[in-house]
């Protein structure tokens, strides 16, 4: 039996799909950045239909209402990196937990605050100093009743 690809097979759908985390994929096998299989991630072929150029490839697209299919131009945000797109999901994530983007989340104590009552150290940690010194009490605790 001879195997049929492509427009020969009878569940051909015109070269779309979505991938397995949901995005939508166009077959494309000769685009630059086409994955194994030919396909390439359809925003990816919108932001760069828009730009007049190709995508530069440190730079990322992000979702605005999260559907990862959904690609309108109104709902994709070319990202200059990894670090841009991961504060527009933190800011999101403020937002929609406490009304205001701009509160930081403890990573002790779960809450937000605003900036200015939290220490943020050089890796961008943002924390409350007593949840800090809570947590350290009762890590020495710990220690101390285990080597007891």
């Amino acid at each position: 039996m001879e195997k049929k690809y492509g427009k020969n097979n009878p569940n051909w759908k015109g070269g779309y799909r979505i991938n397995n985390d949901g995005y939508a994929m166009v077959l494309m096998p000769d685009h630059p950045r086409s994955q194994v299989g030919g396909y390439v991630l359809e925003h990816i072929l919108i932001i760069e239909k828009v730009l007049g150029k190709a995508l530069p490839l440190k730079a990322k697209t992000h979702h605005v209402n999260e559907v990862r299919h959904d690609n309108r131009n109104e709902n994709i945000v070319v990202c200059e990196n990894d670090a841009y797109h991961f504060l527009l999901h933190m800011r999101k994530r403020a937002l929609e937990a406490c009304g205001n983007a701009n509160w930081r989340k403890c990573v002790f104590c779960k809450e937000y605050d605003p900036p200015e009552k939290m220490f943020i150290n050089s890796q961008d940690t943002a924390y409350h100093r007593s949840c800090c010194n809570k947590y350290a009490v009762q890590r020495r605790r710990k220690k101390d009743a285990l080597a007891a």
